[in-house]
């Protein structure tokens, strides 16, 4: 091609560049060093954003999931062994939340991306609570053994 129109090697290359449209060999000239330093540091602020979700995601599915463990061992635990026994609190409190957490567990694990977003902006404070609880309840057990 640079022996047929006689051009340089260089603009042989940049040719097809602009017949196709392709920008390779398009300067970022035009932007001035405060612009590139801007969106340099707005890629690592999106980047470290999208970092410390997917941590409070793989957080939130072991909460939901402990939390959910613990549910079905009150259930099975602390259920009534005879028909006039009281109701254990822990055992009114799987019996009333087990469902919920296995519904936020499915939903959890077939949601999108924005999905788990208004997720994260709804229960977030809710997913914190038990968590909290479940770190008290394993200190108070390990204290009375």
């Amino acid at each position: 091609m640079t022996r047929l129109k006689g051009i340089s090697i260089i603009d042989a290359a940049k040719e097809p560049d602009g017949i196709y449209g392709l920008n390779l060999f398009k300067s970022n000239k035009s932007q001035k060093p405060d612009e590139l330093k801007a969106a340099a540091w707005q890629r690592e602020q999106d980047n470290n954003l999208y970092t410390a979700f997917e941590v409070w995601e793989l957080n939130t599915f072991k909460t939901l999931c402990a939390y959910r463990h613990r549910l079905v061992a009150d259930k099975a635990d602390y259920a009534p062994k005879t028909i006039g026994d009281d109701f254990h609190p822990y055992y009114v409190e799987a019996c009333h939340r087990l469902d919920y957490i296995e519904h936020l567990l499915d939903f959890f694990m077939d949601a999108t991306f924005i999905e788990k977003l208004n997720f994260f902006k709804t229960q977030r404070d809710e997913v914190t609570v038990i968590a909290d609880a479940l770190k008290a309840r394993d200190r108070s057990r390990t204290q009375t053994a």
